[in-house]
């Protein structure tokens, strides 16, 4: 189906216009409200709309400046013929006409059947006829889902024969889904587990309440069997304990006789010890006594020659010594004089420097109380600041942004509504004339934004100002926006936007000044002033303390500290000096008798050490006899030690024989067997005692009787189970199978769409872009793009400008797929379409729509700036 001209008369504020379009490409602009949408507008209503009726849709055709009932004519091509659709919209006299060309003429309702035929319309209102050709103005970032489930049955049926599939999905096969559904549904829970009340479910309690009725039996008969083994078992246990334990009894004597003597031998190697060290003690004291004689004489006898020049050089160090010592006296005296006068000069100094001091901090003080004042006065003034912020109402930026922006709305609602208001004004009448409950006369004028009714004399007329859509759009819209804005004003607690914007910049003038009173504060450190405070005046007590000590009665003018300062120095330099001449005698006078000191100690020990030597000699061989007899008492000695230590190895090798190493792991060994025969036939005296109890108790039943009867019920219910489950499993498999042919049909509907989806979308976004549409339910579901296989994004992401171009992309693939049932071509209406495009994408929508009309599509452009679609080489119909 293609367009070839529209022709409308007294349609709206068009007089009288015709309209030629372009086979492919036809581009209308015009400035707004230049009648571009009413034109195609009125295209649509004469192809969906009878011509006869007075609807809301009739009403809105009525022309506010033109006599005249609406009149349409629209001459199209469809199934290769070519028509000619003339529509006259007079209420119940409407006439419709229908012309074939080199054919025959239909009439009325049989031509509305005919064209309805050809344009293979559904019974759907006249807004949603072809509502994914023609994409009104403000809805083109629509989901095209919507449309797409509208034209639903054509567009399965087209795309039946392109995906490959045999049949689509019939009402049997939509019937027998159900049912498996259902029944599956019935069965399982989401998550795939029987239901409990199912047959499934209640098979599986059934099974495994039998089991565990086996279960029971069984353990009941494991029990008493159980019993009668341990009962023989602890018997058996307690004899073999009792035997153990005999058998330990005798074991345990042994290794008491055995403790006992290796106690014995420990004792009496440890007294051999101890008398072979003593003997080994006295061998080596007599040894090292013979060793000490012997040294002591041959070191006496050196020390005795090397006695001689030492008594020379000690008599020329003393004459040195006496000649240093009368030098460093007169050095000393000087220092002693300079000392004194420092000690004067220096207290006089730290006087001075302590009044300076003191000086100095009071001053710090002074400073700091007029600080104080500064910092107290801006801590008030921010405080006034931020009660008079608080008592302002809460408005900033932000909020009086959109506070204008609601405005402005208002504003532009109030205009649109003035626009399609209707003024009436008298110019000269002899009567009265009633505007609904207003009376004018010459010369006054009334404004009309509501239908009203106008009386002079017998005269009665209704004016409907702005068309009545429009105006009732206007006026809610007008409505709307000074409800937000009311809103918005109350929310902040202002009355009008002037009062919001003199808050606003009261609260920007406060928060400014508040800024510079925390930058003064910040810059005379208010934080930090209370501890300088602190400070300052512990400093000054502390000055005047100092002072107080520092001053004397001898001292009480004050001196002057640069003063003071230079006579300090002056008697630095001179005791200074004199220290220096005293350490020079000093160092002169304690070397002369450091050198004579080191020579006569040197002497004097040499004298002394030839003494001890010669005493200690003495003392030795008076202690340790003469020569003969230490001599014998030494061979004595060593003697005495050999034998204790042949004594010594007799006795470990006794020890050694009842191996003592052993003995602690033999008694730990003989515990452990002890306690463990004990325990062992503790146990068994238990386990005999609780298996007689048993016995006696469970001994009135056949425990094997009722394990078969169990037995017997829980394969019975197993082979129930069983059953049951493999009826469930198929019925699973069966509703997993034609889910699986649902999915694959439903993939073969929507490939074909979402390829040339892709195509379109290419010319805009480059190659590596990727469109998907799923088909769930009977529904198309889910359109979404990728680029470069990465993560897919659905179309509710997208911004307001993707959306229109994406949406216009999926209705050219719809189009061109639903076209083959209309000869190939269809005709796509794109009113104002594309308002929130940038210049760059709309260059690629160009290429897009372009494609579009080289695919055998009829692409009708509506836009406010045609210049912007040159490229496109499309006829341009400009309207003004």
């Amino acid at each position: 189906m293609r367009l070839h001209s529209i022709t409308v008369r007294h349609y709206r504020r068009h007089k009288e216009l015709r309209v030629d379009l372009d086979p492919e490409r036809t581009l209308i602009g015009g400035a707004n409200e230049s009648g571009k949408s009413t034109l195609v507008e009125a295209a649509h209503r004469a192809l969906f709309l009878k011509a006869k009726g007075n609807s809301k849709e009739h009403r809105e055709m009525l022309s506010l400046t033109h006599g005249g009932k609406p009149e349409v004519e629209v001459e199209f091509e469809a199934a290769g013929k070519q028509y000619s659709l003339t529509k006259s919209f007079k209420g119940a006299s409407g006439i419709t006409r229908l012309v074939q060309a080199s054919g025959p003429t239909w009439q009325g309702d049989e031509a509305e059947e005919k064209l309805a035929y050809l344009l293979q319309a559904s019974g759907r209102k006249v807004a949603e006829q072809w509502n994914h050709l023609w994409v009104w103005q403000g809805s083109s970032s629509d989901d095209p889902l919507d449309q797409a489930n509208a034209e639903r049955e054509s567009l399965v049926q087209r795309l039946q024969s392109h995906g490959g599939a045999a049949v689509i999905q019939s009402a049997l096969d939509t019937q027998v889904a159900d049912h498996f559904a259902t029944q599956i549904k019935a069965l399982f829970q989401d998550k795939g587990e029987p239901r409990k009340n199912s047959a499934l479910g209640l098979a599986i309690q059934a099974e495994e309440e039998a089991l565990e009725t086996e279960k029971q039996a069984q353990n009941t008969l494991q029990n008493l069997q159980h019993a009668i083994t341990q009962h023989e078992q602890s018997t058996a246990h307690i004899t073999e304990a009792e035997a153990a334990l005999k058998h330990l009894e005798t074991e345990q004597s042994s290794l008491l006789r055995r403790s006992l003597e290796i106690t014995r031998l420990r004792q009496l190697e440890q007294e051999h010890i101890r008398t072979a060290q003593e003997m080994l003690r006295t061998y080596e004291t007599r040894l090292g006594a013979e060793q000490k004689i012997s040294e002591l004489r041959r070191v006496i006898a050196g020390k005795r020659a090397s006695l001689t020049p030492q008594a020379e050089k000690l008599a020329s160090l003393r004459h040195t010594v006496t000649s240093t010592q009368q030098l460093l006296e007169a050095a000393e005296e000087a220092l002693r004089q300079s000392d004194q006068l420092l000690l004067e000069t220096r207290a006089r100094h730290d006087l001075a420097q302590a009044l300076s001091s003191r000086l100095e901090k009071t001053q710090i003080l002074d400073r700091l109380k007029a600080r104080s004042k500064q910092i107290e006065a801006l801590q008030t003034q921010r405080t006034q600041i931020e009660q008079q912020a608080d008592r302002l109402p809460k408005v900033d930026a932000t909020a009086l942004r959109q506070l204008q922006s609601l405005e402005r709305a208002h504003d532009k609602a109030q205009a649109s509504l003035a626009g399609v208001a209707t003024e009436i004004e008298v110019l000269t009448s002899t009567q009265s004339l009633q505007v609904g409950e207003k009376t004018l006369t010459t010369g006054q004028r009334l404004t009309l934004t509501d239908e009203t009714e106008l009386t002079l004399g017998d005269t009665r007329l209704r004016i409907r100002p702005g068309g009545g859509t429009s105006l009732a759009e206007a006026r809610q819209q007008e409505q709307e926006t000074q409800r937000q804005l009311q809103e918005a004003l109350l929310k902040l607690g202002v009355k009008t936007l002037t009062e919001a914007s003199t808050a606003q910049a009261s609260r920007e003038h406060l928060q400014s000044e508040w800024k510079t009173v925390n930058a003064e504060l910040r810059g005379l450190d208010s934080e930090k002033f209370a501890a300088e405070w602190t400070t300052a005046e512990r400093e000054l007590i502390a000055a005047q303390a100092e002072v107080e000590r520092r001053q004397t009665k001898e001292a009480l003018d004050t001196p002057d500290l640069a003063l003071s300062q230079r006579h300090l120095r002056e008697a630095e330099i001179n005791q200074e000096a004199c220290r220096k001449q005293r350490e020079v005698h000093q160092s002169a006078f304690k070397k002369a008798e450091a050198a004579l000191a080191q020579h006569g100690d040197s002497t004097r020990a040499l004298e002394t050490e030839i003494t001890q030597l010669e005493t200690r000699l003495i003392v030795l061989v008076e202690h340790e006899g003469e020569d003969l007899l230490r001599t014998q008492a030494l061979q004595q000695a060593q003697l005495q030690h050999e034998a204790a230590e042949a004594q010594v190895t007799t006795t470990r090798q006794s020890l050694s024989q009842h191996q003592p190493e052993h003995l602690e792991a033999d008694q730990a060994r003989f515990d452990r067997a002890w306690k463990a025969q004990n325990d062992k036939r503790a146990q068994a005296n238990e386990k005999r005692i609780a298996a007689a109890a048993l016995l006696q108790n469970d001994g009135s039943s056949d425990p094997a009787a009722s394990l078969a009867l169990a037995q017997a019920r829980r394969q019975s219910a197993q082979a129930h189970r069983e059953s049951t489950e493999r009826h469930a499993q198929a019925l699973r498999h069966v509703h997993e199978l034609i889910l699986e042919e649902q999915q694959i049909l439903a993939d073969q509907f929507t490939r074909p769409l979402a390829e040339r989806v892709t195509g379109y979308l290419q010319r805009l976004f480059g190659t590596d872009v990727q469109a998907t549409v799923t088909l769930e339910e009977n529904q198309f579901q889910g359109l979404t793009l990728s680029r470069n296989n990465q993560s897919a994004f659905s179309f509710d992401s997208l911004s307001q400008g993707a959306r229109e171009q994406v949406a216009a992309a999926f209705r050219l693939a719809l189009a061109e797929i639903l076209a083959e049932a209309h000869d190939g071509t269809l005709p796509v209406v794109f009113d104002d379409a594309f308002a929130h495009s940038d210049p760059d994408r709309v260059q690629n929508l160009q290429r897009m729509l372009d494609l579009a009309a080289t695919r055998g599509l009829q692409i009708i452009l509506l836009t406010c700036t045609p210049g912007d679609y040159a490229l496109m080489g499309a006829k341009e119909i400009r309207l003004s």
